[in-house]
């Protein structure tokens, strides 16, 4: 089975997982790319893969990226570094991330 194909249920999972823990008023998971990408201007945090930079460029509300895998190279960091955003590894880090 491919990774990708593993993702929505388990991304579901994590949400309803932090749910429960009230640690979020509103939680959303958005799974499909086109979805996500036509949201990135509202959203505040991503669990991503790679993004094309335009992407990134047009998520103005961004806060956070989670990248569940090892290494940020990929990531526009000056791009973050202008607007404050915070990109943070979570390869090793989380039981709910090492799960997907």
């Amino acid at each position: 089975m491919p990774l990708s194909s593993s993702w929505p249920a388990k991304l579901e999972a994590l949400a309803a997982e932090l749910r429960g823990q009230k640690l979020t008023s509103e939680l959303e998971v958005i799974v499909d790319p086109d979805r996500a990408r036509d949201a990135l201007g509202r959203l505040d945090a991503i669990l991503a893969l790679r993004l094309e930079r335009e992407a990134y460029e047009a998520a103005t509300s961004l806060k956070a990226v989670f990248v569940p895998f090892t290494g940020l190279n990929h990531l526009p960091t000056e791009l973050f570094a202008s607007r404050g955003v915070r990109a943070m590894c979570t390869a090793t880090r989380s039981r709910s991330l090492n799960a997907l």
